[in-house]
């Protein structure tokens, strides 16, 4: 510990001060926080700071004191009314005293000089409502005793547990060491409690920004001027953070040990202390974990298992083969290529990757393998980024289409923020399966709604529903259905009675419509209606559904090439039970 000092004395070095020194004029001025000069020293010496000329947190501290003991404001800052109260509180020198100045004064109240004279020993200032506490540190839990960080991030690294007795305590300066030098490992060192509140920040460019105290093996980071109280029964934990650099190259996986050494305290009747604490942790610097890492998956957007129907006669656009998405850990990164498996390549043109809708760029194909290259896709930090690849099927195209994202550096190249090539998390991602039918006509829109049961005048039950469904000629030819139902859709049941009534159309008439004809004209598509009626024996359930819908090139239905689609109609199924 340090000596303590009592402020009563400061009064007499003053008056002996006052002897030696020539008078100097201070105009209206007044001293405070980096103010420097003589007369700063004058204030020192009666305040019982170091008398350094120099105007600091540790001379405001002593110039609050003072100011309280003697009935003023404690605002830390030496003006006329500070000026005043030192020369009231003097006793009559012994020998003339300077123009302006009367008998006791240390200061001219008018111009701020200092009074030259001998006084006689004054009083001792009491001190009245204020405690003489103090401050003892111990070990802390709050950070661990194994630490590890990684480039680019900022962690807590060493800790001390503080406790005030008596009263008040302030804290004014902390140290902290390192046993290497600090800024080729860190950026940023930080000191806060355990509320999280930010007592001081220091930034580490250079030597300049620490005291060597041991070449290579012993440097010092001070936080000096703090206002940080510590009040009996509250222990707070004061933590000393850092930020480590993010280029990889200033990391060689040492254990870096980060100590507390020292704090410099102040009591509220202005003693000071140097409390030495036992606060010291290692940190062990990696650059494990520290570059990206990759994850994959099938995206929640990906097309679930189904039919895809193509035409038959000329090249369908923009199919959407799969989608997966990815994501970074550790920090953000830079997607530059990626490589797909697809099972039936020679079926597909034109391929396409989409990031968030856009249009990102086409691919090489190359044995049964689609690159997409020189990609520059940003991938935000713990964010799922979706990659949607869709192609032209050509015309014609059958087979079962998936393709297949394989999760390894052979297949996907990632650069992270740091230029760091990201860890790829092994794992092979298949889309769903695409069953390519070639139809000039595609399906969609299609639903089967059941009615309310209705008793008949017999007793019997019956259900009225309702088919519907869009067909889409997708074909260079005009197309042609039955306007009559059971020949338009043909349709199966388990038992009872149920049947197709009749026919509603949109558009309701369009060129090339006949008595016996609904015309679908080439890329353009019609929504079909159907009221249905299912009968069936009490007790029963009768299951109604269709298995084909069915369509011609020749406008009479009787010649031509007659067609039909018989996948992806499970949604025109209906079952009513009796």
């Amino acid at each position: 510990m340090l000596k303590k000092y009592l402020i009563g004395t400061a009064v007499v070095a003053l008056f002996a001060f006052a002897m030696t020194v020539s008078a100097v004029d201070f105009g209206s001025t007044t001293l405070k926080v980096g103010s420097k000069g003589e007369a700063v020293k004058a204030v020192q010496t009666l305040v019982g700071a170091t008398a350094d000329g120099s105007f600091g947190p540790m001379t405001k501290a002593k110039v609050m004191v003072w100011q309280a003991a003697n009935g003023l404001t404690a605002d830390g800052s030496f003006g006329k009314l500070s000026m005043a109260k030192a020369n009231a509180g003097s006793t009559t020198p012994t020998t003339p005293v300077a123009t302006g100045c009367q008998a006791g004064w240390a200061f001219n109240p008018a111009t701020g000089a200092s009074c030259t004279g001998t006084p006689t020993t004054p009083t001792t200032p009491v001190v009245t409502g204020t405690t003489d506490g103090s401050i003892t540190a111990s070990t802390s839990s709050y950070v661990s005793s194994t630490v590890t960080a990684k480039k680019g991030e900022t962690k807590d690294v060493v800790a001390t547990r503080l406790q005030a007795s008596v009263g008040p305590v302030k804290v004014t300066r902390v140290d902290v060491t390192f046993n290497a030098r600090p800024w080729l490992l860190f950026g940023t060192v930080a000191l806060h409690d355990n509320t999280g509140k930010v007592l001081a920040t220091k930034t580490l460019t250079g030597l300049s920004d620490t005291t060597e105290l041991t070449v290579g093996t012993s440097y010092q980071v001070r936080f000096d001027g703090l206002d940080y109280t510590v009040t009996p029964g509250t222990n707070p934990d004061l933590a000393v953070s850092v930020s480590v650099l993010p280029a990889s190259d200033k990391i060689t996986g040492q254990t870096v040990t980060v100590a507390i050494p020292s704090m410099r305290t102040i009591s509220e009747v202005g003693y000071t202390d140097t409390i030495t604490t036992a606060a010291t942790n290692g940190v062990t610097l990696t650059i494990t974990g520290s570059v990206a890492a990759l994850y994959t998956r099938i995206s929640p957007s990906s097309p679930v298992a189904g039919q895809q129907v193509v035409s038959a006669t000329q090249t369908t656009n923009g199919i959407t083969l799969g989608a997966f998405s990815i994501k970074t850990t550790n920090t953000t990164a830079t997607l530059n290529s990626v490589a797909f498996g697809v099972s039936i390549p020679t079926q597909f043109t034109n391929y396409r990757l989409f990031v968030a809708g856009s249009d990102v760029g086409g691919a090489s194909l190359a044995t049964g393998t689609i690159t997409f290259s020189n990609l520059t896709i940003p991938l935000a930090l713990d964010v799922w980024t979706d990659l949607t690849v869709k192609a032209d099927a050509v015309m014609g195209a059958t087979g079962t289409a998936h393709i297949t994202l394989v999760s390894d550096t052979a297949n996907i190249v990632i650069t992270d923020a740091n230029y760091g090539t990201a860890t790829i998390t092994a794992g092979t991602r298949t889309s769903n399966d695409l069953v390519l039918t070639a139809n000039s006509v595609a399906i969609s829109g299609t639903s089967a709604t059941l009615g309310s049961a209705i008793v008949q005048s017999n007793n019997t039950v019956g259900y009225n529903a309702t088919y519907a469904f869009t067909l889409t000629n997708n074909s260079n030819n005009d197309l042609y259905v039955s306007s009559t139902a059971g020949t338009f859709v043909t349709t199966t049941k388990t038992s009872g009675t149920a049947n197709l009534t009749s026919i509603t159309v949109s558009p309701a008439t369009v060129n090339g419509d006949a008595t016996l004809v609904y015309a679908i004209p080439s890329g353009t598509a019609r929504t079909f209606t159907m009221p249905a009626a299912i009968y069936g024996a009490s007790g029963s359930a009768v299951t109604f559904k269709a298995t084909s819908i069915n369509y011609n090139t020749d406008s009479a239905l009787g010649g031509g090439t007659a067609a039909s689609i018989s996948t992806g109609l499970s949604a025109l199924s209906l079952t009513a039970s009796f």
